[in-house]
């Protein structure tokens, strides 16, 4: 699979466009696909009905991944890419039952899109890792409204992280635990935090700029909170 540069309707269509490819399928993964270039479908299938049972999906070193239609995968349950161009993570418009998402060794993202996140209705776990360009999670103002399910948020080795949201901006309204680790451009934690009734956990972990960290107020009490700056 080293030297397959595209995947076509080859893979998934059987002959006949009146049936569904891969109509049971539940995890389906990509690796180390290293010249893969792109990933297309027919003409005469609707991308829609692909996957239908798919749960889980992994896309993993893949770096010339550069051409990937809009993917709409209604059952997709964890979704997982690493070290991939961001045009990969940017292809899913609708993932309406996705809960798990992790995002490892992308390095043209800046912030996430709201475009993308707006159709994470019931997303509860978010992770972060290695996004060597991501200076903050949002921008232009908007918190999507959408990740009030969102549980867990984990962000790992950022380097240019400066804070996770802008002033106007509040996290997902019943998040639980918040990890932050290795992040040493990190200058605050968002406003608000201390007062945030649903999270129990806080760790913040190696950022040696952090300047701003709320503790507990006399209202709500952390269950964990831990700071090893």
């Amino acid at each position: 699979m080293h030297a397959v540069k595209r995947v076509g309707a080859e893979f998934y269509c059987s002959g006949s466009t009146l049936e569904i490819p891969f109509p049971s399928l539940e995890i389906l993964l990509f690796d180390k696909m290293l010249e893969w270039e792109e990933w297309s479908f027919s003409y005469d299938v609707d991308f829609r009905g692909l996957f239908p049972c798919l749960r889980e999906l992994t896309i993993c070193n893949c770096p010339k991944l550069v051409s990937v239609p809009l993917l709409r995968l209604l059952s997709l349950l964890k979704l997982e890419i690493e070290n991939c161009d961001e045009v990969v993570l940017t292809s899913f418009t609708q993932l309406p039952s996705l809960s798990r998402l992790k995002i490892k060794n992308i390095s043209g993202i800046t912030h996430l899109q709201t475009e993308f996140t707006n159709g994470l209705v019931s997303l509860e776990d978010l992770e972060l890792w290695n996004c060597v360009a991501l200076v903050t999670l949002w921008q232009n103002g908007i918190t999507p409204e959408n990740l009030s399910r969102c549980k867990r948020l984990a962000i790992l080795h950022c380097p240019l992280l400066v804070q996770l949201l802008e002033e106007d901006q509040r996290l997902p309204c019943n998040l639980e635990r918040l990890e932050v680790c290795f992040c040493e451009n990190l200058e605050r934690l968002p406003f608000g935090l201390e007062s945030h009734t649903s999270l129990k956990k806080v760790d913040v972990f190696k950022c040696p700029k952090l300047v701003f960290l709320p503790g507990p107020s006399p209202v709500h009490a952390y269950t964990s909170f831990r700071s090893i700056c």
